[in-house]
């Protein structure tokens, strides 16, 4: 069995139980479960659709929606970050600090009110109030592509990247690591 305590000690990261991590991994899973289906006796006549697109400023691709406790929705695209109001969608700028490229990938509304914001060539960045705070490589990100984002019951914050599981432990991001022995077991 892995010994989270033993990594901790190493790595200097503080991770949650284990229980937290299989909570977790249950929430990647169940991710896009959270889907709520119409009404299947609701007629067609009284169902609308609305598109948004490039006439209406949708920039790029977009890769991840999120909204959060505001009522802001929060559009990630190949070509920036997107705020909509309900009304209108516009390119956000945070008041302190700037997005360190324009390709979000991921986004993660936290039960705090705030907004984590992955990349499509690597790293993340906390939005909370306007504050933008960016976490690279230095400060323990794991490298690649953030693919998604998972806050568990305890408030933990999880990355899944393309370098790996990561789990930011209120300072910094932490490699989540499982080793592995010689014949490909883990222990």
């Amino acid at each position: 069995m892995y010994n989270l305590a033993m990594a901790a000690a190493q790595g200097g990261c503080q991770f949650p139980r284990l229980s937290a991590f299989v909570r977790l991994v249950s929430i990647f899973l169940l991710s896009a479960a959270n889907l709520i289906a119409a009404d299947p006796g609701q007629p067609i006549t009284q169902m609308t659709h609305t598109a948004w697109g490039a006439k209406e400023g949708v920039i790029g691709e977009v890769l991840a929606i999120a909204q959060t406790s505001d009522g802001f929705m929060w559009l990630g695209t190949t070509g920036g970050l997107l705020r909509f109001d309900s009304t209108a969608l516009e390119p956000y700028q945070p008041e302190v600090g700037s997005l360190p490229q324009p390709s979000v990938s991921a986004l993660l509304a936290t039960l705090d009110g705030g907004l984590w914001i992955g990349y499509l060539n690597g790293g993340a960045s906390f939005l909370k109030r306007g504050r933008l705070v960016n976490y690279a490589a230095n400060e323990g990100m794991p490298a690649g592509r953030v693919r998604n984002f998972a806050q568990d019951s305890d408030g933990g914050v999880w990355a899944a990247t393309v370098g790996g599981l990561g789990f930011f432990d209120g300072r910094r991001w932490c490699l989540f690591d499982v080793p592995h022995s010689a014949n490909g077991d883990s222990h």
